[in-house]
């Protein structure tokens, strides 16, 4: 009865472990932003979900209705559950990793981009990504800090 019982133990910190680890880890996104402008590579971008309220995310291409927004992340018009997530990069970012965090009752993106090693001729490139959550989100409660 004893060993059974620990057997039981075992099992339940087992378990225990595998709950806080998919807590602690969360789930990756992959991506491949596409080229916007002739001679601009694709971008890879790897989005670490730690927070585990991700529903999906993806690329974003121009802005709904043409409205272009002026902070770096932001609410697409009637989308409550998508984040619009913006930065300036450059033609000789290779991959950039986001990672996602809870911060008080929002969110932090540590943004970190590896660059290849040659000289760059083209600097500020616009790039996004859309975040889409499981529960609406206040863009305004999302911040971007380089990682």
């Amino acid at each position: 009865m004893g060993s059974r019982l620990s057997r039981v133990g075992a099992l339940v910190a087992v378990a225990a472990i595998v709950v806080a680890c998919g807590t602690l880890f969360g789930k990756t996104y992959s991506l491949q932003l596409a080229g916007t402008e002739p001679g601009i590579d694709p971008l890879f971008v790897s989005i670490e979900d730690r927070t585990s309220d991700l529903q999906d995310v993806t690329q974003a291409v121009g802005f709904p209705g043409g409205a272009q927004p002026t902070v770096p992340t932001w609410n697409p018009p009637g989308q409550p559950n998508q984040v619009l997530v913006s930065w300036t990069g450059g033609a000789c970012d290779e991959s950039v990793t986001m990672t996602l965090t809870k911060q008080g009752s929002g969110y932090q993106i540590a943004l970190a981009t590896q660059t290849k090693s040659e000289v760059c001729t083209m600097q500020a490139v616009p790039r996004d990504v859309l975040l889409i959550f499981k529960q609406p989100t206040d863009a305004s409660t999302v911040t971007v800090v380089p990682a």
